[in-house]
């Protein structure tokens, strides 16, 4: 009882240093020693009296180059709404390629231990990996997406495992949900398909946004145009595959993990992955400099694409599909083999669940 009230305490002492230096900051010296040593607190608590709280999504001001202590924390249950299958179907299958996932709500994730808080303090949601389905039945699965947008800024995704299965379709991404899709974008952190070792990181569009072939970057384009049109090209829009084959599934999961990083400005947005033991050390402390990682592995400019026109307003997403217009497309034997295999082996989706350390958005 003692540590439930601790860590509630906690929360309120944190919410009201950030109190301070929003509103208080432009009466106070910025280099003042109680700030300073106050707002940097959170990192020195020990992980096991944070419990819950360290499942989190921190709020960081952001400018290029300059970078705030203060954060907020988010709850993953109650700032995301949860995806229910059983009032909405997925929008990333259709009859020739469905889904054998179902979304399910946030009460039945939580019960069923899709959706939970570990005992390390990291947020885990994943797909059910205990029984066999039948007939129509779909396996249950998760996808959920931020009350909270961004536009603009840096996000940082320290994920403890990421997910990965055959027939699974697993993706971190962006979108502006209130908006007809892709009219305000999407963007794509973490994607690809089944046990594939590379991530696909893409930006979608409307007509108009065209990607810059010159822009430095390590990843390779895997598309048949440099046209980010989602509604041309099969919606290929412009994705860059990563030449580090530890970057999507069983490899990023090596060494306890990836870290990925969007940064957002009115020149480009840009994107890389960390694998654990690469893990820039301004990252590790709360201080991320992407001037200094080297070059990204998508950068999309804004040489041929105004970007503030074609992204709105972004809410984060994360879910594991299984089959699908993708995985079900590529799989041996077609959409409809995925799908059975999909129901009939529920040991094929052991690692099929992403376990977040941290979300860090730097606005």
């Amino acid at each position: 009882m003692f540590l439930y009230y601790w860590r509630h305490l906690l929360g309120i002492l944190v919410f009201y240093l950030c109190y301070i230096h929003v509103f208080l900051s432009p009466l106070l010296s910025s280099r003042s020693l109680f700030l300073q040593q106050s707002l940097s607190l959170y990192q020195n608590i020990p992980i096991h009296l944070l419990g819950s709280l360290k499942a989190t999504v921190s709020i960081f001001k952001y400018k290029p180059g300059i970078l705030s202590t203060c954060l907020l924390f988010v709850d993953f249950f109650n700032e995301f709404d949860f995806w229910d299958s059983g009032n909405v179907s997925d929008p990333t299958a259709d009859s020739t390629y469905p889904t054998a996932a179902y979304y399910m709500p946030k009460e039945a994730a939580q019960n069923q231990s899709l959706a939970y808080v570990t005992d390390q303090g990291n947020f885990r949601l994943g797909v059910d990996s205990t029984f066999t389905y039948h007939g129509l039945d779909l396996r249950p699965s998760v996808r959920i997406t931020s009350h909270k947008t961004i536009q603009q800024g840096l996000i940082i995704i320290d994920a403890a495992h990421v997910a990965y299965a055959l027939t699974a379709w697993p993706s971190i991404w962006l979108t502006d949900v209130s908006q007809p899709w892709p009219t305000a974008g999407e963007i794509d952190i973490y994607e690809s398909v089944g046990l594939s070792h590379q991530n696909t990181m893409s930006y979608h569009t409307s007509s108009g946004c065209f990607y810059d072939a010159n822009a430095t970057q390590t990843g390779i384009l895997s598309t048949v145009s440099l046209d980010c049109n989602a509604l041309s090209n099969g919606d290929q829009a412009c994705g860059s595959a990563d030449p580090n084959t530890n970057s999507f599934g069983e490899g990023a999961n090596t060494g306890g993990g990836s870290v990925y990083a969007l940064e957002w400005t009115d020149s480009a947005m840009k994107m890389w992955h960390f694998n654990r033991v690469g893990v820039p050390a301004d990252i590790t402390k709360g201080k991320p400099n992407p001037s200094v990682w080297g070059p990204p592995v998508a950068n999309l400019a804004s040489t041929y694409c105004e970007l503030n026109s074609y992204f709105g307003p972004q809410s984060l997403i994360m879910n594991i599909d299984l089959c699908g217009t993708w995985a079900g497309s590529v799989y041996p034997g077609g959409p409809q083999a995925c799908f059975k295999y999909a129901q009939a082996n529920p040991e094929a989706f052991k690692d099929a669940y992403f376990e977040i350390a941290s979300v860090k958005f730097y606005q």
